[in-house]
């Protein structure tokens, strides 16, 4: 079965076709860090439209939500905390 990921974007209120690359990471509630992370690891893809402004597809974040909702089954993904050392 295949995915309409276009309409999948436009359900998930995505409603440009491109985003530049920091504001779809703001889109997706994530940092410019953890976003080129993803990038690198290619779970991401960056169109570059000219030498220095790259963008990202609509539909390639709604494949990207849609493969985490995959993986969690509908629920976000715990964030696991440092044990941080209290002083005395």
């Amino acid at each position: 079965m295949s995915v309409d990921y276009n309409a999948l974007a436009r359900a998930y209120g995505l409603e440009q076709a491109f985003y530049p690359t920091l504001k779809a990471f703001k889109q997706l509630g994530i940092g410019a860090t953890l976003g080129y992370e993803l990038v690198k690891a290619g779970e991401l893809r960056i169109v570059y439209l000219t030498d220095r402004r790259g963008v990202i597809a609509a539909r390639d974040l709604a494949r990207f939500l849609d493969s985490r909702m995959d993986r969690t089954c509908g629920q976000a993904q715990p964030r696991k905390r440092r044990a941080v050392a209290v002083g005395r």
